[in-house]
């Protein structure tokens, strides 16, 4: 069994290697856990017994996944017990809360195997997601001592394969409709009430906006209101088209009298105040997500415009440090709206990087006749943007 330790080290993969290596740890009866890591610091861990899955987890929404599947596949569960998972610290505090509830006798093994197996195919789902948005180099760790893993020997084990075809199904379905950019992981957050009021919208889209405040993705949306996420988000998003609705990758908690709170709030940290601001205009929901992670790690503060529209309305509001800017949006493109902010004078002497995936000579002469600062591929690499950073915010000081 050791020699899949090097095996799996580290490669580039794609969903269809994904699939293999999966298979690999099955055939083997692999026992430890993997975890698929990026170039952005974002990873995904899956435990496994005898080469069955056990427990998976991932960093982003972690909390929030454990309590919305523990909730819906066991309903009967006490807040005095979830009060106690709250308050736990440990790293591997879901298995252990798991484990508890099974000796204590509240929750059914049925319960507990649906639990897993939602949340391995939700994990499963944003590994495939990330892989076909970004493109990114991903990379495979071996633990045989994973914490996770000897924990997980008390839960039930579940068929990989059988897991790993749902999740591909799932993923397949949602980008089939256009859904593909928009990370079910993402807080609709309303930003027009009184627009939002002079729609015309559907039952199910005032059932579904009803229970938006800002901490519920959209997953949480579609188990509270029983619908299919599929079809929840597609009737969000000529909501989002308006500016009405808009998404986030962070929960945003609103005021209590209801005040509107912009998607592209800035850090209101008494000691982030006068770190410099980096600016990201993508319409990728997974692009922003995954520099953020790298940007907010260092102390910057940060954020996220999605919309093309709202860009230099948003710019001049916040009066960023720094911008880096995606070439290819909906509506206007990277050079065009690179153009315009040259030719506006409070914004003209910002750094703007570009950001693609098309990284020929051309391109790079075009982004510089346009005012671009400099040019950073897609997918985007933690050591190169932070490089980028100090280099520029350095000038700019």
């Amino acid at each position: 069994m050791q020699q899949l330790e090097p095996d799996l080290s580290s490669e580039n993969i794609t969903s269809n290697l994904l699939q293999f290596k999966l298979l690999q740890l099955k055939e083997t009866a692999y026992s430890g856990s993997l975890k698929v890591k990026t170039t952005t610091d974002l990873s995904w861990t899956l435990n496994f017994r005898l080469g069955r899955l056990s427990w998976s987890t991932g960093e982003s929404n972690l909390e929030n996944r454990f309590q919305r599947q523990l909730t819906f596949c066991c309903p009967e569960i006490v807040k005095t017990e979830l009060k106690k998972f709250e308050s736990q610290t440990s790293k591997n505090k879901e298995c252990e809360f798991l484990v508890q509830l099974q000796r204590k006798q509240l929750i059914q093994k049925t319960q507990l195997t649906s639990l897993m197996i939602n949340v391995a195919i939700e994990v499963l789902f944003d590994i495939l997601q990330y892989i076909n948005q970004t493109r990114d180099r991903l990379s495979f760790e071996i633990n045989f001592n994973d914490p996770n893993s000897k924990l997980g020997l008390l839960l039930p084990f579940i068929e990989t394969e059988i897991i790993f075809k749902k999740a591909t199904k799932a993923w397949q379905q949602w980008q089939g409709v256009g859904l593909g950019a928009y990370s079910p992981n993402l807080f609709p957050i309303i930003q027009q009430p009184t627009q939002l009021q002079k729609q015309i919208i559907s039952r199910e889209q005032q059932q579904v906006i009803s229970l938006i405040n800002g901490t519920q993705n959209l997953r949480d949306l579609a188990l509270k209101s029983r619908q299919n996420i599929v079809s929840l988000t597609q009737s969000l998003i000529p909501l989002v088209d308006l500016g009405v609705i808009s998404f986030s990758s962070v929960p945003i908690v609103k005021s209590s009298d209801f005040q509107v709170i912009e998607q592209e709030n800035t850090a209101n940290s008494n000691s982030l105040e006068k770190s410099p601001l980096i600016a990201c205009v993508d319409d990728s929901p997974l692009i922003c997500q995954a520099l953020e992670k790298i940007i907010t790690k260092q102390g910057y503060r940060f954020i996220c415009i999605q919309q093309p529209i709202k860009v230099i309305p948003t710019l001049l509001k916040n009066k960023p440090d720094f911008i880096f800017l995606d070439l290819l949006m909906p509506i206007i493109n990277g050079y065009e709206l690179c153009a315009q902010l040259r030719r506006t004078p409070s914004l003209q002497n910002i750094p703007i990087v570009i950001l693609t995936g098309k990284d020929g000579l051309v391109d790079r002469m075009r982004a510089k006749l346009v005012g671009s600062t400099d040019f950073l591929s897609k997918p985007v690499e933690s050591e190169l943007v932070l490089n980028i950073l100090d280099k520029f915010l350095a000038i700019k000081k």
